[in-house]
């Protein structure tokens, strides 16, 4: 036994091999437990930490957002010139004329759930129907979204062999909005005018016909909103809009778009055509396109060239 003296004058404890007393033993085993909780608990957040962020990421939580009232704006008006260039005699040109068809994508060809842009689901023969337009007309895209999220659609719904080959990608940013206006749920128009007036999109010169110009002849809207093309009503093929419903996945709209664009493009001004016939899904055109080519993915298809049959 061997003593030592305290801190505190005339006091002296042994340090013989004398069993601590129970309550010193659970003292000191809680101070040696004590930091290793406290590194599981926080190794433990840590873990749920990387596990959120990981699926944000993967946007597999997304926080959901109420969307505010649409607000209505003024929107175009026909003009009388353009009126009365609609009300003239359609007829079939043959070769085809040189076309420009501006594509929206949510709603008509893909489904955004939750307005995901990293989610989409294709609407069935998107495939073939891409295929179809960039073999025959000149394609560009114009969505209501905003600048990021659609070159987000547009990766995810064009391959790079379309991608490239796009006249123009317009968004939200070439509606002509005010600051106040952009950031608000407002309903926006797709004016025509604005294509047929920017000199950066207009068609080369070609010695195989005379199209110098995107016009109220050559150019056609598809689109799922008829009220965004209030200005130029006849150069519009509505089609429904594609929420991905169990009936919706077994339709084949897209196949009788195709079929409609075939003839349209053969007209000598497609503004008179479609006043003439609107576009109606109701299984008049139709192009003779295999069932299982519906569900095909867009990426790595090769190039479709399907024969029209009218019905």
């Amino acid at each position: 036994m061997s003593l030592h003296r305290v801190n505190k004058p005339h006091r002296w404890e042994t340090t013989a091999n004398i069993p601590n007393s129970a309550g010193a033993e659970a003292q000191q085993s809680k101070r040696k437990r004590r930091p290793k909780k406290k590194a599981k608990k926080k190794a433990e957040a840590q873990a749920l930490h990387n596990e959120q962020m990981l699926a944000a990421q993967r946007e597999e939580i997304r926080p959901r957002r109420i969307k505010s009232p649409k607000i209505m704006l003024p929107g175009p008006k026909p003009t009388d010139e353009y009126l009365n260039a609609a009300a003239q005699d359609f007829y079939v040109v043959d070769p085809p004329r040189r076309m420009l068809v501006i594509l929206d994508l949510n709603g008509a060809l893909v489904h955004r759930p939750d307005n995901n842009p990293r989610k989409t689901v294709p609407r069935p023969f998107l495939a073939p129907f891409l295929d179809f337009l960039f073999d025959n007309f000149c394609v560009m895209v114009w969505s209501s979204a905003r600048p990021q999220n659609v070159a987000r659609m547009v990766d995810s719904v064009l391959p790079p062999k379309h991608r490239s080959g796009l006249v123009a990608r317009w968004d939200r940013s070439h509606f002509k909005l005010t600051p106040e206006h952009y950031a608000q749920n407002v309903q926006v128009y797709k004016d025509l005018n604005l294509v047929w007036t920017a000199e950066s999109i207009q068609p080369q010169p070609s010695d195989a016909d005379d199209v110098v110009r995107w016009d109220q002849s050559n150019t056609i809207l598809v689109d799922d909103t008829a009220l965004k093309a209030q200005g130029q009503p006849y150069n519009l093929v509505e089609i429904p809009e594609f929420t991905n419903t169990p009936a919706q996945q077994g339709c084949d709209i897209l196949r009788e778009v195709a079929s409609y664009l075939q003839t349209a493009r053969m007209q000598v001004d497609v503004s008179r055509f479609i006043k003439n016939y609107p576009f109606k899904a109701d299984g008049t055109w139709k192009f003779d396109w295999p069932d299982d080519l519906a569900n095909v993915p867009v990426a790595g298809m090769e190039p479709l060239h399907p024969t029209p049959r009218y019905e």
